[in-house]
C-alpha cells in the first residue's frame, strides 16, 4: 500500500536514454537496442522516502521528436514532475532543451508548482560536450535539479528518481493544510480501500 503516487513525465530528445531510464528503474534490466518511443510508453516504479513513507512514482516515457510533441501535450496535465534529459557527448540534445522548457511551460500545469529535474546522461561516454558546471548553470537558470547518470553502466539510476520524488514529498510536507488546488498532489491513499484527496489529485 502506497502512501502517494506522483506522476511524472520524462522529456527530451531521441535517444538521449529516457526509455532504458524508464526500463532499468521498472524492470532492472539495461536493453542495448534502442527502439524509438512512438507517442508515450508508461512505467511505475515505487520508493520508500525517509525509510518510512512508500510513494509510487508514474512514468510517463515521451517521444523525443519534436513532431510528436502535439500528441503528448495532454501528458503534462496534472504531473508533480518533469524529469529533462539529454546525452552529454551530444551537444545538439543540450541546444534542444530549451525547446523542452517551452513546452513544459506550456503546457504543464500553472497552478501549482512543479518539480523539475535535468538529467545528463551517458557518463560511459569517453568524451563529454557539455561541462557539468555550465550544465548545472542552465538547470538552475531555468529552476531544475542538476544531475549525471549513466544508464548503461548503472550509476545513480535509483538515486536521480529519488532525487525528484523527495523534492516532491518535501512540496507536499511544506503544503499541508493549504487550499486544494494549490498545490501539486495527487492521490493519497492512507487506509486500504479509502482514497483521500489532500490537493488537486491525478490517477
Amino acid at each position: 500500500m502506497y502512501e502517494y503516487m506522483f506522476r511524472l513525465i520524462i522529456i527530451g530528445d531521441c535517444s538521449v536514454g529516457k526509455t532504458a531510464f524508464a526500463t532499468k528503474l521498472m524492470h532492472d534490466h539495461f536493453c542495448p537496442r534502442y527502439d524509438a518511443t512512438i507517442g508515450v510508453d508508461y512505467s511505475a516504479k515505487t520508493l520508500i522516502l525517509n525509510n518510512t513513507t512508500r510513494v509510487k512514482c508514474q512514468l510517463w516515457d515521451t517521444a523525443g521528436q519534436e513532431n510528436f510533441a502535439p500528441l503528448i501535450k495532454t501528458y503534462y496535465k496534472d504531473i508533480a514532475g518533469a524529469i529533462l534529459m539529454y546525452d552529454i557527448s551530444d551537444k545538439r540534445t543540450y541546444n534542444n532543451l530549451k525547446f523542452w522548457i517551452k513546452e513544459l511551460n506550456n503546457n504543464g500545469p500553472t497552478e501549482y508548482p512543479v518539480s523539475k529535474l535535468l538529467i545528463g546522461n551517458k557518463l560511459d561516454r569517453l568524451e563529454r560536450t557539455i561541462s557539468y558546471k555550465e550544465a548545472e548553470e542552465f538547470a538552475n537558470r531555468n529552476g531544475f535539479i542538476y544531475t549525471e547518470m549513466s544508464v548503461k553502466q548503472d550509476y545513480d539510476i535509483s538515486n536521480t528518481l529519488k532525487i525528484i520524488a523527495e523534492d516532491i514529498y518535501l512540496h507536499i510536507e511544506k503544503n499541508k493544510g493549504v487550499k486544494k488546488n494549490e498545490c501539486n498532489f495527487l492521490l493519497t491513499e492512507k487506509n486500504e480501500g479509502t482514497k483521500n484527496r489532500d490537493c488537486c489529485c491525478m490517477f
